[in-house]
């Protein structure tokens, strides 16, 4: 052992605003900000909180950008998704419904309204468990181009299928990626 060093003793002086040794080891997460816009963002709001939601995915530079509304007790969820991967950069969305139940007959009919034309075969996300809850993704073909005729859509569909009205809560999730080093 070193006579230079006394391995009992613990000579780490804490940096400026740590109370601990875990607040020096935990990572720091920051939110790193579009034209000062959080890429992660979880807000609770109403129908008319949708377009806002609707006009910032449709206008992401961001590499690919997601919308998820649903209703706070989660029984359907509105999925958009933007990507700037392919060459088209389209916007495209689902409908996570539960297999089997009202829910999945209700949006079922709603997705068949002769605007949206008939949707293509849904897919189901099977369970490794057999009693575990399945999913339903019905697909929302075509999807509207603009972001105010999307927004009417999600408030349609969660007029129609949930019930809810005006003043009811909705929960939103928005994530985007973007590239490394860009501001």
């Amino acid at each position: 052992m070193s006579k230079f060093v006394n391995y009992k003793k613990r000579g780490v002086k804490l940096p400026t605003g740590c109370s601990a040794l875990f607040d020096v080891l935990r990572p720091r997460i920051e939110v790193r900000t579009i034209n000062g816009t959080p890429q992660n963002e979880e807000a609770v709001g109403t129908f008319k909180d949708i377009k806002s939601f609707m006009e910032r995915l449709f206008g992401s530079q961001a590499l690919s950008a997601q919308l998820l509304i649903g209703p706070s007790d989660g029984r359907i969820l509105f999925d958009i998704c933007s990507s700037r991967f392919g060459a088209d950069g389209s916007v495209h969305g689902v409908v996570q419904v539960p297999e089997g139940g009202e829910e999945e007959v209700v949006v079922r009919r709603f997705l068949t309204q002769p605007e949206l034309g008939v949707p293509r075969s849904s897919e189901a996300s099977t369970g490794l468990l057999r009693k575990a809850p399945v999913t339903i993704l019905c697909r929302v073909q075509p999807f509207p181009s603009e972001p105010a005729t999307a927004a009417q859509l999600g408030v349609d569909l969660f007029r129609d299928v949930c019930g809810l009205n005006a003043t009811s809560e909705l929960r939103f999730q928005f994530h985007e990626i973007v590239r490394r080093g860009k501001p």
